[in-house]
């Protein structure tokens, strides 16, 4: 498989890009139209373009993209699409991925997924960077997850910053939450938490009785976080779990 994707980047030098506007748009304008949506608008609206039974492959993070070049193949009606992710201020385009895609004039008809170059992790990492800036803070961020992260969802409200990372296969669901706050840890103390002590002494606070996901708290400074493994994941959370997840944050 890297040989092939080697290769279809040697042809990607050696010919110089198809263009995707003007000329496609009267001799190819499904495609033309397929194309022109996924970059300016996303797999959506793509999707009035490509046939019933075909689905567009998941680009499982929310950088845009750049562009999207395209080679041609030995096979009539059928293109090679190659997509960049659109980093700014990275200076080599990123690939996105790499589709063969079959098509005729009205619609597309296939689309065989050759490579993924989707990080979820970018969204994370863009998150919070947008939020270290905007609070003047630094964030901990996991090195070990329950399970292999297959998707990763962000949500800032206010003060609070919600990082969901997902296996899609597992329907697993472990959560981090960060929070600016004036208030002690010792305030969440009460008979329904256990308190523990992470490696490098802080202290943290387990909720075992949390319906949703069973929690550890601690804090740090000013921010508190919030760790928690969705029941739905995993039948026996134990607090090991939850404590060897916030031991890799405080390692970092």
């Amino acid at each position: 498989m890297k040989q092939f994707i080697c290769l279809i980047l040697a042809i990607g030098f050696l010919f110089s890009e198809t263009p995707m506007a003007s000329a496609y748009s009267d001799t190819r304008p499904a495609l033309y139209n397929f194309v022109h949506s996924l970059t300016r608008m996303g797999s959506e609206q793509a999707e009035k373009y490509v046939a019933p039974n075909v689905d567009i492959p998941e680009i499982r993070e929310d950088t845009p993209l750049l562009t999207i070049q395209g080679l041609p193949s030995s096979k009539e009606n059928e293109l090679i699409l190659i997509g960049y992710f659109n980093d700014k201020k990275v200076a080599n385009e990123r690939i996105a991925f790499i589709w063969k895609v079959s098509f005729t004039k009205t619609q597309i008809t296939n689309i065989n997924e050759v490579y993924n170059g989707s990080n979820p992790f970018m969204n994370e990492i863009k998150t919070i960077e947008k939020y270290e800036k905007r609070h003047h803070v630094d964030i901990l961020k996991p090195t070990i997850f329950p399970f292999e992260v297959t998707h990763v969802d962000t949500h800032q409200d206010k003060d609070a910053l919600i990082i969901r990372y997902r296996n899609d296969n597992l329907h697993g669901l472990f959560q981090l939450k960060v929070t600016k706050t004036s208030h002690s840890l010792e305030e969440y103390a009460s008979n329904n938490v256990v308190s523990y002590t992470l490696r490098d002494g802080t202290k943290a606070l387990y909720q075992p009785n949390y319906i949703p996901a069973k929690q550890l708290l601690f804090q740090r400074g000013k921010i508190r976080y919030t760790i928690g493994i969705s029941q739905s994941t995993k039948k026996n959370v134990a607090v090991s779990n939850l404590l060897q997840i916030a031991n890799s944050m405080i390692s970092n």
